[in-house]
């Protein structure tokens, strides 16, 4: 008798990597509606003690297998194509680290297995063999007892593979050569239901920001050995994390993006280049960061809480060398802006801008003035102040990419 596994919702991991619900009954043979399976399980093995464990999983052809570790409570996941389950004998570890084990349709198409495990842990990449006469493929993890601290460090690099904010270049198009195009991605702040700010004389900032970003690719469309893409050429919403992953799976070398906010003191004016970092440089970069953060919450995203231990680490192991580099642009951005427009007192400022958060791409946002100052409303829509500024910004950007170019030779 084949008793359907209820339900197991998706694990979702963004920044945080702690949103799980799992729903499931038995550890039960589980056939799909459509009866079409890509694989069949046939065996599992658990060989081992509380300190370290081998599980073995035989197929009847090479599995396709994509791990996944989790906490709260430790679980080891692995995601598969839609699997049939015809193990031929109890399935159950009777001891050790793998305290109990789940398996069956996530959702059409898919399947999954989950291991409960008894405390901390370290997972070593699957190993696969195949069978003399070839009709059993083997698959191995090697499972070993780890300290918090140890399994915290998997975790966060493991966000850096898997999460939208964080995703590992085997999500990316391509892979950097010396004769690839220097990709360039282009920003467009807000967005659909989301208009940004509004200047006291009604301008919308969405708008601002897409006229600018469309002007800017056609400039940057001229320099070679660039590539430019806007991460949205239309008025509709993309949430905060989707702009980053955008800008990932084109492969970006620079991701620019663009804004212009109001802020409370009406007299502040000018523009400014922001780079990323955990703590604002001043009050008036954490009041921006904040307002340019709530743009998920504005548009129906559920915002994540973050796990501050896995964060601290992502910040520490993955943006070092990227954020350099981008306060190295940020820097000649600025000098380029400032032949041609007012900017704000010390104009290279930073905060914790969650569309800056790519951890390998050199990231900026722009803020083309204050909506909320009268003068800064009229030059953002004055065509002759737009154009000085995008020029002096395409040759930033252009002067950038040849530098970057030529290091890839």
């Amino acid at each position: 008798m084949n008793l359907q596994l209820k339900d197991i919702a998706r694990d979702t991991f963004g920044f945080a990597a702690k949103v799980l619900i799992l729903m499931f009954l038995l550890p039960v043979f589980t056939t799909s509606a459509q009866g079409k399976y890509e694989q069949s399980a046939v065996k599992i093995r658990f060989v081992g003690d509380r300190q370290a464990m081998r599980l073995e999983i035989d197929f009847d052809k090479h599995p396709e297998i994509i791990p996944t570790i989790l906490s709260s409570p430790y679980r080891l996941v692995l995601d598969m194509p839609e699997t049939l389950f015809a193990f031929d004998s109890d399935t159950t570890p009777k001891a050790g680290l793998i305290a109990a084990n789940r398996y069956g349709l996530m959702q059409a198409g898919r399947s999954r297995m989950v291991f409960a495990i008894n405390g901390a842990f370290s997972a070593s990449s699957p190993q696969f063999t195949v069978s003399k006469d070839g009709k059993r493929h083997t698959v191995s993890i090697e499972l070993k007892s780890a300290t918090p601290d140890t399994f915290k460090l998997a975790l966060a690099n493991q966000i850096m593979s898997t999460s939208a904010i964080a995703g590992g270049k085997g999500d990316r198009v391509g892979q950097v050569t010396s004769d690839k195009p220097f990709i360039v991605v282009i920003d467009p702040g807000h967005g659909g239901i989301d208009g940004g700010a509004t200047g006291i004389n009604g301008t919308i900032e969405k708008n601002v920001t897409l006229a600018f970003a469309r002007e800017l690719k056609v400039r940057l469309g001229t320099v070679p050995g660039l590539r430019v893409f806007l991460t949205r050429d239309e008025d509709r919403f993309i949430a905060l994390d989707e702009r980053v992953r955008i800008a990932r799976q084109l492969d970006a070398s620079l991701f620019v993006s663009i804004h212009a906010d109001t802020i409370s003191d009406k007299k502040l004016r000018g523009a400014t280049v922001y780079t990323l970092s955990d703590k604002a440089s001043d009050e008036v970069a954490h009041a921006v960061a904040q307002q340019e953060n709530l743009s998920d919450a504005i548009g129906g995203v559920e915002v994540k809480i973050e796990d501050q231990d896995v964060a601290d680490i992502l910040i520490d192991l993955t943006r070092r060398e990227t954020m350099q580099f981008s306060v190295k642009f940020a820097r000649s951005l600025v000098e380029s802006i400032q032949r041609k427009a007012k900017t704000i007192n010390n104009p290279q400022r930073f905060a914790g801008f969650r569309v800056l958060k790519a951890p390998d791409v050199p990231s900026v946002l722009v803020e083309l003035g204050y909506l909320s100052n009268p003068d800064d409303e009229k030059s953002v829509s004055d065509p002759e102040w737009r154009h000085g500024v995008l020029d002096e910004m395409a040759k930033a950007i252009g002067e950038y990419a040849s530098q970057q170019l030529q290091v890839r030779q």
